[in-house]
């Protein structure tokens, strides 16, 4: 009590009105009613009646009311306890009565807390509480439980407690019986058993568990491993309680004669130990476990055996409805996690869970049996489950939460468990089929309750009403499970719809045409007001259908991604063809993965159309909506296929494997060799079929996207949604922006390898280190050319870095150079395209080309989007193929070559000829000569398009030649100018006779690649058009100007400069508007459009493609450019100064014209704020 005296604070005092609860658990005591089992005794009773009289006394109650310190309430429960225990004495020397103080008091302080507890004061007083529990812990020092029966006996108290109602009688008939037979169950014969059950284990009897009991031979030696220590370990409890039996045991010697055999199995005992658990009244107390523990250790039962009836117990009590769904949950949790049991030798493997044990090592007749129990309350629980779903359309319905609970977390989970498929789709079906009729019987109910017997009397009134209770109904439901919509497979609220509506639908048919027809026979007209309500009723069921429709479309959106990648685990990339001997045909060149992923669009199309949805506006919604899944998916499937198709277009070919495997003393030879023969030998790469079938697959995708296109009737859908556009919001929303980097070329990059060259590519990153583009390898380049885009996607300004890095097959790559570059929608919101030069951190520079469009939820735009990644992929995979020759092209199209031809009429005679003064002849050399210089390269040709022609289809057989022409022209390009740049170049022009051979090879690689039969004259190849590209034309035009001198060259660049001004200054005036005309600028976007030529909308299908293609085509031929004579100024060191001067030129009317055009837009919009830092027009 000195804890409580040494600090006297508020803390430590019980609150105001205190006593009055104190009395009333007092009370509660005394008459019986009192809920804790530990304040039933009657000596309890007794003591506490006599403190109860002294604590109510009305000066005391007083003073506790002013005072209320807890010192004075225990120390006045103290005394009184003490007197009443005294008179319970049986003899003067009887002390026993002294240990029932200590144990009565702490009850008195468990009380008090219980109270403080009840008040809930208990939070508000930590200190007091605290004081109470160590109060309580130095009472109970001699007696650690409260509650322990005043009974004695050889079999205690609190065991007869507990077994007496089991037998059915009272607490004194049982200790008779045990006095009467105390004589007989003593320690001695207790040991005789368990000595006796020793025996039979080793000696292999059917008294104990066998080897046959068990399905494998591991279940039984593990059991018996672990029944051996703990016999022992229980006759040695015996031994050391009664060290007498020691001498009887080793006198006797022979073991005790065993009585007769008269049970088959321990079956039996198993059977007994159920028995007598379903007959404890409270099967989950502390001391119905306790028996169940102690009995199970008597009769030697296993711990997976006693887990596994006590759940047989609880499954025949819920299948008798004895017990409900919390018991048996409880159940399914002892058995997974029992309760830990006292800590003595015998029984510490009583407390492990079922889990813990190997089903493999259990007893036949118990795996059998706990298969048994998962089953037939998986089929009672499926049955409860279909009486609980009987009642989901109530306006309070029970739960099915319990059930779901139990048979997904204990029996579905459970690995034993197992139930055919034919069965759940038969309960599945037979519960939709009792929904169904729930659903309509709901129905008729609201049908009767709102529509009159009397046909006479119906209104719109009526309809209206129906119509509200169906809805309401259909909300309420859909609130109901939003959260779970289904259950087994099954969604109530679908069900109630497919039910519901359609009959309302006959039924206000009906209802409708026969009140108009009551109306008209009585020359009466029907309420204006009832017409619009009627209708609003039926608008509010169309909603909430549209509900339904978006939901699906969510749902088909979140399985887009995953169907695409099943559809391509699934594919192995192979020609199709029913009949192998015969060539096969385009249609069968493409694999099943990019067929199921488009037969899976026109299916989710066809179930929109399907529904004839009577609102155009919803039904353009729905395609929009729809649009952009397909866009996810074309995206996701462009990105899997082109890792595929890179990993395989990237390996080692068999030289550089073997490379791979030599010592670096084998490779420095090698690359000596390879320098001394001044020739790197080129091996054909040995494509894959599958990889030419996934570019099939990619052109594949791009027709049928037009065909989907042209389906969804996309324009059409655009229009009308433009048309009906709700009013623009004045709270801005957060936009995205779509920047277009294109990495077009490097100029001037160091050299990282031995040969003074580097085999340059660029890696596109963000300011967060994440990877955003990689470009492909240009080999032994300085300068080189990508053309490669990248589309990324922004809310805001993103800094870019580029990285360039030389390419080695071995190691690690080397670092070329690095440069930044800011996004900003801020700095594009003209729209268009800039050209930046960025000069790296090492030497060189690198040209971006950037463009900016703004995210649109549009139809057009996703269209557009999806086809331009779709073409995007098929030109980065057929650049992948045509660089695995275009370095054969470079090498037959190179200086060397052209040198080597040159040298070919160069005999030993002419060589001594010079030393005899005679003028030297210059090689002569025929057509024949200059033709078969190509031969290598049109038999490379000729290889490769063979092994492409058995895979390709026709359309991208010919993108694939396209391809290679225009690498052909970048070749012969490359021999005749330098690349354009405002500095000179090294490199020297050509003579006339090798300009006129480079010009011969142009006219013969063109008809190669046009491959006009020469019967026929049909164009088997590429058609004539595309050949005439306008690079083919520039190359062309040099002929006109390659010989001319600088000063012509020079007055022919400034002609066609200021001529290109003037052209570009007409075009901006033509497009300008007068000043009275205000904001009408409506030309202005469309010039904007039409120089972007490559912009998402005029991507969103073929046709535009096409015809945007072919504008640029025109501009190209209608704008002839000064590149090529500035190119050829470059080898004349005369124009350095005009070069510089040009260059500089371009960038200050470039500069003019972005600025200009910025100012007619923002006159355009009205001179607002339009255009400002974080208000960027959308598009």
């Amino acid at each position: 009590m000195q804890d409580f005296s040494l600090t006297s604070n508020t803390k430590t005092k019980f609150p105001h009105g205190f006593m009055s609860q104190l009395e009333k658990r007092l009370q509660g005591i005394l008459r019986g009613t009192e809920r804790r089992p530990e304040y039933k005794e009657q000596v309890v009773k007794r003591t506490f009646a006599e403190a109860y009289t002294a604590l109510t006394e009305p000066g005391f109650r007083k003073r506790m009311d002013k005072e209320r310190r807890v010192e004075d309430l225990v120390l006045i429960f103290y005394s009184n306890t003490t007197k009443s225990l005294q008179k319970g004495k049986t003899a003067d020397d009887d002390e026993s009565w002294k240990n029932l103080v200590d144990r009565h008091v702490a009850l008195f302080v468990r009380l008090i807390s219980a109270t403080l507890k009840d008040l809930e004061k208990d939070k508000d007083r930590p200190e007091l509480m605290s004081r109470l529990a160590t109060l309580e812990n130095k009472l109970l020092t001699n007696s650690q439980d409260l509650y322990v029966n005043s009974s004695t006996g050889p079999g205690g108290g609190h065991s007869i407690e507990v077994t007496a109602p089991i037998f059915g009688m009272s607490n004194a008939e049982v200790q008779t019986d045990i006095d009467l037979n105390k004589n007989i169950w003593t320690e001695s014969a207790a040991l005789n058993d368990l000595k006796s059950y020793q025996h039979c284990l080793n000696a292999n009897t059917k008294r104990t568990l066998r080897s046959e009991d068990f399905d494998v031979d591991e279940g039984y030696q593990a059991w018996k491993r672990a029944e051996i220590p703990e016999l022992s370990a229980m006759i040695s409890e015996i031994l050391q309680a009664r060290p007498d039996l020691v001498k009887a045991s080793s006198k006797n010697g022979a073991l005790p004669p065993l009585p007769p055999l008269t049970v088959p199995s321990p079956g039996a005992d198993d059977q007994a130990y159920a028995d007598l658990a379903r007959t404890i009244a409270i099967p989950l107390s502390k001391q119905s476990l306790e028996l169940l523990t102690e009995l199970c250790v008597r009769w030697r039962i296993p711990q997976f055996s006693r887990l596994i009836l006590f759940l047989d117990v609880a499954s025949q009590k819920f299948l008798d409805q004895e017990i409900g769904l919390d018991e048996l949950d409880s159940a399914f949790e002892f058995i997974k996690n029992p309760p830990s049991e006292p800590k003595r030798a015998h029984t510490h493997t009583h407390s492990a869970s079922l889990s813990s044990f190997d089903h493999n090592h259990w007893t036949i007749h118990d795996f059998a049996l706990y298969r048994q129990i998962l089953t037939n309350l998986h089929d009672a629980l499926l049955r409860d489950l279909y009486d609980l779903l009987q009642h989901c359309y109530e306006a309070k319905p029970p739960s099915p939460g319990p059930v779901l609970l139990i048979l997904e977390t204990h029996i579905k989970s459970d690995p034993l468990f197992s139930t055919s498929p034919g069965g759940y789709n038969a309960y599945v079906e037979q519960l939709v089929e009792g929904l169904k009729s729930k659903a309509a019987e709901v129905y008729r109910e609201y049908l009767e309750a709102e529509v009159p017997q009397n046909q006479e009397e119906w209104e719109f009134f009526h309809v209206v009403q129906l119509g509200k209770s169906v809805v309401k109904l259909c909300e309420r439901i859909q609130k109901r499970y939003r959260k779970n919509p289904e259950i087994m497979g099954v969604n109530p609220l679908t069900i109630l719809v497919e039910t519901m509506l359609p009959s309302f639908e006959d039924d206000a048919n009906d209802l409708v045409q026969r009140i108009l027809h009551v109306a008209h026979m009585k020359d009466s007209e029907v309420p204006l007001q009832d017409g619009f309500d009627l209708y609003k009723e039926l608008v509010d069921i169309q909603d909430l259908l549209a509900d339904f429709v978006w939901r699906w479309i969510r749902t088909a959106d979140a399985k887009t991604v995953d169907l695409v990648d099943q559809a391509i685990k699934q594919d192995q990339f192979q020609v199709r063809s029913d009949h192998p001997d015969n060539v096969p045909s385009d249609d069968e060149r493409h694999s099943v993965s990019i067929i199921d992923i488009f037969r899976l669009f026109n299916q989710m199309a066809d179930q929109i159309f399907q529904l004839n949805w009577a609102d155009p506006i919803q039904h353009a919604k729905f395609m929009t909506a729809l649009s952009k899944s397909f866009g996810i998916g074309l995206a996701r499937y462009c990105e899997v296929i082109e890792q595929k198709f890179s990993k395989e277009m990237d390996r080692l070919s068999p030289a550089q494997e073997a490379a791979a495997s030599q010592s670096k003393q084998e490779k420095w030879m090698q690359l000596a060799k390879e320098a001394w023969n001044n020739k790197e030998k080129i091996e054909p790469f040995q494509f894959y079929p599958e990889s030419f079938v996934k570019l099939n697959n990619i052109e594949y995708a791009v027709q049928q996207l037009d065909t989907l296109e042209k389906t969804l009737n996309v324009d059409a859908c655009a229009d009308l949604l433009a048309k009906n556009a709700p009013p623009v919001e004045k709270k801005r929303r957060s936009a995205k922006y779509v920047f277009t980097i294109k990495i077009v070329e490097g100029e001037d990059l160091k050299s990282c390898d031995p040969n003074g060259t580097s085999d340059p590519y660029v890696v596109l990153g963000d300011e967060y280190q994440k990877r955003l583009a990689k470009t492909r390898v240009i080999m032994r380049n300085l300068n080189p050319r990508w053309d490669e885009s990248v589309d990324i996607t922004v809310q805001g300004p993103l800094n870019i870095i580029a990285t360039i890095w030389d390419w080695d097959t071995f190691g690690d790559h080397d670092y070329v150079g690095r440069t930044s570059l800011k996004l900003d929608p801020a700095h594009f919101s003209d729209y268009m395209p800039r050209e930046y030069w960025l000069n790296l951190d090492t030497q060189g520079r690198l040209l971006l080309r950037v463009s900016m469009e703004g995210e649109r939820d549009d139809i057009q735009f996703y269209f557009g989007k999806a086809f331009r990644l779709l073409k995007r992929t098929e030109r980065d995979m057929t650049r992948k193929i045509t660089d695995k020759l275009s370095q054969y092209i470079n090498n037959s199209l190179s200086q060397e070559a052209l040198r080597g031809l040159l040298s070919r009429g160069i005999s030993v005679a002419s060589v001594t000829s010079l030393w005899k003064n005679r003028q030297s002849v210059a090689p002569t050399l025929g057509p024949q000569d200059v033709e078969n210089a190509l031969k290598p390269l049109f038999n490379y040709f000729d290889e490769n398009f063979a092994i492409m022609k058995q895979t390709l289809t026709d359309a991208s057989m010919i993108m694939v030649m396209t391809r290679l022409w225009k690498e052909v022209l970048l070749a012969l390009e490359s021999l005749l100018v330098p690349p354009l740049s405002d500095k000179p170049s090294t490199q020297r022009p050509l003579t006339q006779q090798e300009m006129d051979i480079v010009f011969k090879w142009l006219e013969l690689l063109f008809e190669f690649f046009h491959a006009r039969d020469e019967e026929t004259g049909e164009a088997m190849g590429v058609p004539a058009d595309v050949l005439k590209s306008p690079k083919y034309h520039e190359l062309a035009s040099l002929n006109f100007f390659y010989f001319d001198t600088t000063d012509n060259l020079i007055r022919t660049s400034e002609r066609m400069a200021t001529a290109t001004a003037q052209r570009a200054q007409q075009q901006r005036n033509r497009l300008s508007a007068p000043a009275t005309l205000g904001a009408s600028f409506g030309g202005l976007m469309g010039s904007t459009s039409m120089r972007r030529s490559k912009s998402i909308m005029l991507s969103r299908n073929l046709g535009t493609m096409k015809k945007a293609k072919e504008e640029k085509r025109k501009q190209a031929q209608a704008d002839p450019s000064d590149d090529m004579i500035l190119r050829i100024l470059r080898m004349r060191p005369e124009a350095t100064a005009y070069l510089r001067d040009r260059s500089r030129q371009k960038e200050r009317l470039a500069a003019a014209a972005a600025a200009e055009m910025i100012v007619r837009q923002s006159l355009a919009s009205g001179g607002g704020p339009r255009f400002g830092a974080n208000n960027l027009p959308r598009r």
